[in-house]
């Protein structure tokens, strides 16, 4: 979904990191596939790492499962 593609930058920005280091366009479809709902998914997630699931993994989740 075009919105939650778009949230990334939103989620980079409260935290001064550009958006293609959150996470590319590859990584975001793949998250959009996958629909992980917990942290392990997102460490199933090629372009997912413990650092990000980290930092952005409850933001991404919560992004995931709203619509």
């Amino acid at each position: 979904n075009s919105r939650n593609a778009s949230r990334p930058r939103s989620c980079s920005g409260e935290v001064g990191t550009p958006a293609y280091v959150v996470a590319d366009n590859k990584t975001l479809a793949a998250i959009a596939v996958r629909r992980p709902s917990d942290a392990a998914g997102l460490l199933g997630v090629p372009g997912i790492g413990q650092r990000k699931v980290a930092i952005y993994g409850d933001e991404i989740l919560a992004i995931t499962h709203s619509g």
